[in-house]
């Protein structure tokens, strides 16, 4: 046994190794005919896209993990940290394969992927006083980063969203993090005085470029935070949530401008004299060549966008910055939100034991009460965040904010 300082309650150091498998679903692993139309009278049957694979095996994931616990200064302050790294093989990927094969793709056991991170979480209880009132704290921080070390032979890059939407990509690539974002940016000048000013062609319009890195979906990091107050059966408490990094491509962004349902469709009409903000046009601002070199297409800059050398209508003028340009819907996915608020009242012990039971608590409960973000039209946590479309906002649905009444009874 080690002796420990009077203001060191607890302390613990602790170490693991796990290694877990993760099953295919169901039907994969034997190819079966489904039954199509009719031919002249006779029912079809037909071959599925995908070439199944009745030799898969099970992704197996090894996981180690090591941390330590300290409780300090009478159990006040709690200390608890880990790191962790988890190490994820023969993977379940569904490969593309030559069309002239009768199949679209096949599945196959390949890949390794290689996660680390740490997690902290910290409670405290700053006061605690004789006459019933106690304050606690909590806090907790997660770092998590995923690298692919290997796809399959010959493969370098996977593709986890395609590019359907806003000719963007999220793709997992050999010996990079996952979830990169690769889509279209504006073409900029490479040199001169105008150098890294977007490019328009003659018609006034950017020209955009393929296959550009823009950033990556995952966050540099996430963290909790909450606050409880407690006194003579009364109870108060907060909770806020934090994630800090992390993009998506917003094609609601894009829709709604083109639309007109969003304050950047304002740009230069605001400015112009109400009743003639379409008889003009419209002139962007960025290079366009004339006579072999690039001038500046806006020649004023009163926001009313009305001189230049190359012009669209409104509609145009605000499209064409965004319009199958992945740069221009890229979106900051960092938010804090406030998660929960709660006030709740617990019955006097005596009162509750008359009829049985433990305690009684009733509260109010309010939920996604508020959002702090960079970006105005999206909520980040549902804009791009779901699986089906990893990374891509399209026409997602926030999160509502809910209001009510909680009942706790213990027997």
């Amino acid at each position: 046994m080690i002796k420990l300082p009077s203001f060191i309650n607890y302390a613990k150091l602790r170490g693991s190794y796990a290694s877990v498998g993760n099953d295919t679903g169901p039907y994969n692993l034997y190819n079966s005919y489904s039954l199509g139309g009719y031919w002249n009278g006779v029912p079809t049957l037909t071959n599925p896209g995908d070439l199944l694979n009745s030799n898969l095996k099970p992704a197996m994931s090894q996981t180690w993990e090591a941390g330590a616990e300290i409780n300090l200064f009478k159990n006040r302050l709690n200390i608890d940290f880990s790191y962790y790294n988890t190490i994820t093989k023969d993977q379940i990927i569904s490969l593309q394969t030559a069309l002239t094969s009768g199949y679209s793709s096949r599945l196959i056991n390949s890949g390794k992927t290689s996660n680390t991170g740490i997690e902290l979480v910290i409670n405290a209880t700053p006061l605690q006083l004789s006459n019933g009132l106690k304050w606690n704290v909590g806090l907790n921080f997660s770092r998590s980063r995923t690298k692919v070390v290997y796809l399959a032979e010959g493969m370098n890059e996977l593709i986890l969203t395609s590019e359907g939407l806003e000719d963007a990509k999220i793709v997992a690539r050999k010996g990079e993090r996952m979830g990169q974002i690769f889509g279209t940016a504006y073409k900029r000048v490479e040199d001169g005085p105008l150098k890294g000013q977007p490019i328009l062609n003659e018609s006034g319009q950017y020209v955009s470029e393929k296959n550009h890195y823009l950033g990556n979906v995952n966050p540099d990091w996430t963290a909790g935070a909450s606050s409880s107050l407690s006194f003579k059966g009364f109870d108060l408490s907060i909770l806020f949530d934090f994630r800090q990094g992390g993009y998506f491509i917003s094609r609601t962004l894009n829709k709604f401008v083109g639309a007109g349902q969003t304050i950047e469709s304002l740009e230069g009409r605001s400015a112009r004299e109400p009743g003639k903000e379409y008889i003009d046009l419209y002139y962007s601002e960025g290079a366009i060549m004339v006579d072999g070199e690039y001038k500046q297409n806006l020649q004023i800059f009163d926001g009313t966008y009305s001189k230049g050398i190359a012009g669209n209508d409104a509609r145009r003028f605000i499209k064409t910055k965004y319009d199958h340009i992945t740069e221009a819907q890229l979106t900051d996915a960092s938010f804090v939100k406030l998660r929960e608020l709660r006030l709740g009242y617990s019955l006097p012990a005596k009162w509750v034991r008359k009829v049985c039971l433990q305690n009684v608590n009733i509260a109010f409960v309010g939920r996604d009460l508020f959002l702090w973000t960079k970006n105005k039209h999206v909520d980040p946590e549902s804009g791009g965040m779901n699986n089906l479309n990893l990374g891509i906002d399209a026409f997602s649905v926030p999160a509502s904010k809910s209001l009510g009444v909680q009942l706790n009874v213990n027997f």
